[in-house]
């Protein structure tokens, strides 16, 4: 695994994901019932990926995607070792849904970008 090399374009549109997601998880709570609160994060989450993609047109998104899966899913996984088990002492079917979105949401918003567009290495 190698550290992507993002252009301003492909951070800036990243950064906004990441805050997008992040109010969005601080708010859903006010709208979404507790049942469906990591679907719904999962569908905002795999939404954003593939509006970002268009938006930051990379040169090769499959590289792209799993970098960003491994990135996404990398925090993600730390964030639930902290807080889940550490702290709080729970794991649950929640925190799987959670992972296991954040580890595919960009590798599935990469394969439909390339899918669209044609970019990228066919193998």
């Amino acid at each position: 695994m190698y550290w992507y090399p993002f252009n301003g374009r492909e951070a800036g549109f990243l950064l906004l994901v990441f805050l997008s997601s992040a109010v969005f998880s601080r708010l859903q709570p006010y709208f979404v019932p507790a049942s469906l609160i990591p679907y719904t994060y999962v569908f905002v989450l795999l939404f954003l990926f593939l509006a970002y993609f268009p938006l930051a047109r990379p040169l090769d998104p499959l590289k792209l995607a799993r970098f960003l899966a491994v990135l996404v899913g990398g925090i993600y996984a730390l964030w639930i070792v902290i807080r889940q088990v550490l702290i709080r002492q729970t794991f649950s079917e929640t925190t799987v849904i959670i992972l296991a979105g954040a580890f595919l949401c960009p590798l599935v918003a990469g394969w439909c970008y390339r899918l669209a567009t044609g970019r990228g290495a066919r193998r």
